[in-house]
């Protein structure tokens, strides 16, 4: 391969597409089109498709997106292939206070409208206009068949899917292409620009003299068959070890949970310590628990239990040990202060007054139990 390739995805780092006349770059950071023979430019990595925004009409990337479309329309002496992505989830709307993640997701497969006319369509305003369509296909370029989620509703497509005969690939008039495909590898795409006519035709050999063992054939067949036993059995080690990790997280969730999940996990956890069976109580009235070993009945009670505090809702952002010494008596007094930061909803005006006013929980008289709000 003579060409020379320019790859832009958004980390440019993905090693899965290097060679050497393959150069990657970040979709921040490309570097000049017209120093290619051919810029793919690829959206398909997940972390392009979230937005800040509370709308659906952008992406966190756009002005990298416009950027990347001024470049285009001033290029001069290459061709583009833009691989758009497979359906995936687009989130959007970030969690600003806690910074803990997005309040609302969408599939792409549901925002096609805002995806194409403007999302797309900063990038290049010819892909812009093109309307796409979901549906799973498959489009058999050389012996493989390859995957798309969307097809383009035009009929005069470079390349059609089996059967359903839908666009996967269509033309850009003259400054390139755009397909749906799912590109994976160096050697997909090397095989979808052979297709295009962008880099010259690969002879193949025939399928006869593969089986003409010459040099040290058998040797290297040898060593894959090896190797891939080798990495059969580190996969399994690690889907054991992977099992031993999520069972950790399983008991150190008593860390962070709250309401049924907490009481569930510190059961098993007793059952485990003390031999007990907790099977057969039921909370229905968010009371304590018992339970009976060796005849003596055992009383216990969960804290941090709150059945209508959602996790994603509330955070612990600080937590501290008190200790002071009660001057009457002189005991010493030790407990854990823990500052949480969230959202509510006032659904009953009169016991958020009261709350507010009077403070929330049993050590009030610590200095605990205090609100403090703002409106958003």
């Amino acid at each position: 391969m003579k060409e020379r390739i320019q790859i832009i995805t958004y980390s440019g780092t993905e090693k899965n597409f290097k060679d050497n006349n393959v150069v990657l770059s970040k979709i921040s950071t490309p570097r000049s089109l017209d120093e290619f023979d051919i810029n793919i430019i690829m959206l398909t990595d997940k972390e392009i498709w979230e937005s800040k925004s509370k709308t659906i009409n952008k992406v966190n990337c756009s002005n990298d997106l416009k950027n990347l479309g001024v470049m285009i329309n001033y290029m001069h002496n290459t061709q583009i292939l833009i691989v758009l992505p497979q359906n995936c989830t687009y989130y959007y709307y970030y969690d600003h206070i806690r910074g803990h993640g997005y309040f609302n997701n969408s599939e792409l497969k549901d925002m096609l409208d805002e995806l194409s006319s403007q999302i797309l369509n900063d990038l290049c305003n010819i892909l812009g206009v093109m309307r796409l369509n979901y549906e799973n296909t498959l489009t058999k370029i050389g012996n493989k068949e390859y995957k798309a989620a969307f097809y383009f509703q035009v009929n005069d497509g470079i390349l059609k899917s089996k059967k359903s005969n839908k666009s996967t690939v269509v033309r850009l008039h003259n400054i390139g292409y755009a397909t749906t495909l799912e590109m994976l590898e160096k050697d997909d795409m090397l095989c979808l620009l052979r297709e295009l006519h962008l880099i010259e035709q690969k002879d193949s050999a025939p399928d006869w003299i593969k089986e003409i063992p010459m040099f040290d054939d058998d040797v290297q067949r040898d060593l894959i068959a090896n190797k891939k036993n080798e990495i059969a059995e580190l996969n399994q080690v690690i889907k054991v070890a992977q099992g031993k990790l999520d069972n950790n997280m399983h008991f150190k969730s008593i860390l962070y949970t709250s309401g049924d999940d907490l009481v569930e996990v510190v059961f098993e956890i007793l059952q485990n310590m003390l031999g007990c069976d907790l099977s057969e109580f039921v909370d229905k009235k968010k009371e304590d628990f018992l339970f009976d070993i060796g005849g003596h009945i055992y009383i216990g009670e969960i804290k941090g239990v709150n059945h209508n505090v959602k996790n994603e809702n509330v955070s612990v952002v600080q937590s501290q040990w008190m200790q002071f010494t009660k001057k009457e008596a002189g005991n010493r007094i030790s407990f854990i202060s823990v500052t949480y930061e969230g959202i509510l909803t006032v659904t009953d005006k009169e016991l958020f007054v009261k709350a507010l006013t009077e403070g929330i929980g049993r050590e009030k008289a610590y200095g605990m139990g205090m609100l403090t709000v703002m409106r958003l």
